[in-house]
């Protein structure tokens, strides 16, 4: 699990540019929701969804369902954290396209990296890894992004995960998964989080805890 207490500084740093960044380009977006996204999910701090979800935000998911306000976010989100408590967001790509006036629009691809240690719907925790098998979790989300009063906040979110996959994980009835087919290990410069690449070199570092692929699965 990533030590969250080891790594203050590099928490500090992302929560700068989370603060600060004034989304003029859409390159300011995909980075701040990269680090916003890791500080959600990594560093727990699970308080910072209200900061960019509109109170009515609309969240449409798996299998047709609607999720309606910020409130259902974060209790989805704190769900998913108890149930997993070491997830780890492993960042495969991230795009944003828009402007400061039209508002924007960004899509992510993370793998979801981390252990079923915690209850769930279905059962407590079964100690089993969300890579089981040799598959990987994928999450893949799109979000619309609007100036709400001065601040920027998401005010749509379309969201995908492996969450059957996932269910199957966590079910202490389920027998292990198998997977006797090819496996594809993404590229190393993707996976995981290395730190935005800035010209001014300005932007965090990933720690090295986090760079060896093989220490979370």
């Amino acid at each position: 699990m990533f030590n969250t207490s080891k790594q203050l500084e590099w928490r500090k740093k992302l929560e700068r540019y989370v603060d600060q960044c004034e989304l003029k380009v859409p390159e300011e977006v995909a980075r701040l929701f990269k680090e916003y996204t890791l500080l959600v999910w990594d560093f727990k701090l699970l308080g910072r969804i209200y900061d960019f979800y509109r109170d009515d935000a609309i969240m449409y998911v798996e299998d047709g369902e609607t999720v309606v306000g910020v409130e259902e976010v974060v209790a989805n989100t704190l769900a998913f954290t108890a149930a997993v408590p070491d997830n780890e967001s492993w960042f495969i790509d991230i795009f944003a396209e828009g402007d400061p006036e039209r508002g924007y629009y960004f899509i992510q691809s993370t793998r979801c990296v981390g252990t079923s240690t915690g209850p769930s719907k279905l059962g407590p925790g079964t100690g089993r890894s969300l890579s089981e098998g040799g598959r990987d979790c994928i999450g893949l989300c799109e979000c619309h992004v609007e100036n709400v009063d001065g601040k920027w906040k998401i005010t749509e979110e379309w969201m995908v995960r492996s969450d059957r996959a996932i269910g199957y994980v966590m079910d202490p009835a389920a027998p292990p998964l198998s997977f006797d087919g090819p496996v594809h290990v993404m590229p190393e410069e993707t996976v995981p989080y290395r730190g935005w690449k800035e010209p001014e070199n300005e932007a965090p570092q990933e720690p090295e805890e986090k760079r060896d692929p093989s220490a979370a699965t």
